[in-house]
């Protein structure tokens, strides 16, 4: 008689069968509806430039929160040097 085992590890030992998909050509649907290409071209027309001038800001504080330290690392190292 064997000894039991205790293992802390979930049991993984499972029967899997893939599912046979009957009907399935693996052509592009065509739905009802605007293509992706025409959803991002009305994107970046109409809504996306309006955003830009916030982000563009936050993007210049960002750059400017990190520089700031950065030139004072430099500057304190080259007195150091």
């Amino acid at each position: 008689m064997k000894p039991k085992i205790e293992t802390k590890f979930p049991i993984t030992d499972h029967n899997y069968h893939s599912a046979a998909l009957d009907g399935c050509s693996g052509s592009c649907a065509h739905l009802d509806g605007p293509s992706f290409r025409d959803i991002s071209r009305d994107y970046f027309k109409n809504e996306a430039p309006q955003d830009f001038l916030g982000e563009a800001l936050f993007f210049a504080a960002i750059v400017l929160t990190a520089a700031v330290p950065l030139m004072s690392g430099a500057y304190a190292l080259m007195h150091f040097v």
